[in-house]
């Protein structure tokens, strides 16, 4: 999402952030991943910006080691960082935290206790069995609907206000 906002990354600055002493869980995912494997590695630092996008939502962000600050500071539409210092998959201080700080007026709702997959469906019975990951134990349905409610509520009112502000082009 952010990427759409203008955000431009750089694979070497989210290496080093791995391998430093503030890593992240976020890295995990990382470990042994040879990135000179990745056909299309070379584009991460292009320039995604649409100009049709007029405000962005990110759920637990994630990846905010590997943002150019000058790609950060360069955005100019409203953005609203939805993130936990419980995300036990990305750290919120490298990510949701460091974002609001280097995003010119952006906005950081914190959810106590949400999880990193909190944000997607309550999990049924097959949710449960096959993809364990996001219908981890320590987000009860109850946790679930509390960060729902809240979330609908922040991203609502966030998108009514920066909308209403920044009309559509033509």
């Amino acid at each position: 999402m952010l990427a759409l906002a203008g955000a431009r990354f750089d694979p070497d600055a989210m290496r080093a952030y791995c391998a430093g002493p503030t890593r992240g869980p976020e890295c995990a995912r990382l470990d042994g991943l040879d990135v000179a494997a990745i056909p299309d590695v070379a584009d991460a630092g292009a320039d995604l910006r649409d100009a049709r996008v007029r405000a962005v939502v990110a759920l637990a962000p994630v990846l905010a080691p590997a943002a150019t600050a000058a790609s950060l500071a360069a955005i100019r539409i409203p953005v609203l960082l939805v993130g936990s210092p419980a995300d036990e998959r990305a750290s919120f201080d490298a990510n949701a935290r460091a974002l609001a700080g280097r995003i010119p007026g952006a906005r950081l709702v914190t959810l106590a206790g949400a999880r990193h997959f909190a944000f997607l469906p309550a999990c049924n019975g097959w949710g449960r069995a096959f993809v364990r990951s996001v219908c981890a134990a320590g987000t009860s349905e109850a946790d679930r609907a509390r960060v729902h409610e809240e979330t609908v509520a922040a991203v609502g009112g966030f998108l009514a206000t920066a909308l209403a502000a920044a009309p559509a082009s033509r």
